[in-house]
């Protein structure tokens, strides 16, 4: 019989394999544009290469980071050169050298297309540069994370209320219409925004450890506590107006695992030791919620829930690796063999019907049946490959973390069971 970190060795392989020989390969055999240079901005969902789309920023700052963590871990030469590709795509067509900041979206040539500067935009570019810096001692990269950090904190920064104004345009003056997507509620704030700040100033905090950068995340993670977090149900609220207040009873079981273990890593950094032991319970509480209420029978977890019904059964790609991470971070807290079952089950459907066996990549989500939507794009301003590939990497800290702790207090979970 296996034991936990059998279990967690054997899915650590699995996901490296993975890493390396199937996803980034495919990102460096399929997405670099002969025609444009740096990236393509789609690949549709039939797998035909556009090489004139657009180019989203998010979809090249999440490349930014990808390869330039996978090579922080793993030390590829070729994980460096796509890294450079995609920090010199940022320099050359993304940064906006009149007003500061990054354009939303520029054209296959550079030229800008929609020039609008959103603070989740704004924050990935930090989590790129910062993570570009981190491998190459860059001070250009670290120079534009920390101008960006300066520019969220002149214009989208509301101190009354510690929270950030979504969107502006271009000349930095605030939008009406502040959605990332039309998917999204038009609300005046929204947590993803304000999780995607906290995970790229937690980033930048690990280079620049700068006593106002500490105090905005340690706020931060006081408005997911206390705001944001609603402990009764165990799930995250989605969209607020101007002074906190709800405006919307709709959870996403992804964003909530996600925000739960990014939280940690914040909490990690600059918490302090209320918010420490605040962190751990709200940590379990989420897991158990999403354990209980978010899985499917086959073990994926579904897309949308409200007051304790699915609204959505699909299953999207990057929730199920979201939700692996989230549950190997409680088993660490908790030691709780129920979230390696659940993560394992994960793995498994991940590899049933998530995975492009013939053309590579992921499909961008599919049924409750696992029949993949093929209307959907491999590669787009959103489809990238930044959860699958960090997925892959916190499990291999995790697990190296879980290994080491557990040889060193030699637990009964690293003794083979003899019955």
């Amino acid at each position: 019989m296996f034991t936990s970190i059998d279990q967690l060795k054997q899915l650590d392989q699995e996901m490296t394999h993975h890493l390396h020989d199937e996803l980034l390969s495919f990102w460096m055999k399929k997405t670099i544009n002969p025609y444009f240079g740096g990236f393509v901005g789609r690949i549709d969902g039939n797998n035909q290469v556009h090489y004139d789309a657009p180019k989203g920023l998010i979809l090249n700052a999440r490349i930014l980071w990808s390869f330039s963590a996978a090579y922080r871990i793993f030390g590829k030469p070729e994980y460096l050169e796509m890294a450079k590709i995609s920090f010199n795509e940022l320099e050359e067509r993304f940064w906006d050298t009149d007003h500061g900041g990054v354009y939303w979206m520029v054209n296959a040539d550079g030229s800008i297309n929609e020039a609008k500067k959103h603070s989740y935009a704004q924050a990935f570019a930090i989590y790129g540069y910062s993570e570009y810096y981190r491998i190459t001692n860059d001070i250009k990269a670290l120079e534009k994370a920390i101008a960006l950090f300066e520019l969220l904190n002149e214009h989208a920064y509301l101190a009354k209320d510690k929270a950030y104004y979504e969107a502006f345009s271009r000349e930095w003056e605030p939008l009406k219409d502040v959605r990332l997507s039309e998917k999204d509620a038009l609300e005046f704030r929204s947590t993803n925004t304000h999780l995607h700040i906290l995970e790229a100033y937690t980033n930048l905090y690990r280079v620049w450890d700068n006593p106002l950068l500490a105090q905005r995340l340690e706020e931060l993670i006081d408005v997911f506590d206390h705001i944001i977090f609603e402990p009764d149900t165990g799930f995250y609220y989605s969209f607020f107006d101007e002074q906190w207040n709800p405006k919307s009873n709709l959870y996403s079981f992804g964003h909530d695992i996600e925000t739960s273990w990014l939280l940690s890593d914040a909490v990690a950094l600059v918490g302090t030791p209320e918010q420490v032991e605040r962190n751990k319970a709200i940590v379990t509480k989420v897991a158990n919620t999403i354990y209980e209420q978010g899985l499917s029978d086959t073990g994926a977890l579904y897309n949308l829930g409200s007051e304790g019904n699915i609204i959505d059964t699909d299953h999207h790609w990057w929730a199920q690796v979201e939700a692996m991470v989230g549950f190997v971070h409680a088993y660490s807290m908790t030691q709780d063999e129920r979230f390696i079952t659940a993560t394992i089950r994960l793995w498994d459907f991940i590899n049933t019907y998530l995975l492009d066996k013939e053309f590579g990549e992921w499909f961008f989500r599919v049924n409750s049946a696992g029949i993949p939507y093929v209307v959907e794009d491999k590669v787009s301003e959103w489809k990238c490959p930044y959860h699958t590939t960090r997925a892959c990497l916190e499990i291999h800290a995790r697990y190296m973390s879980i290994a080491e702790k557990a040889q060193k207090t030699k637990t009964p979970i690293l003794q083979e069971d003899k019955e």
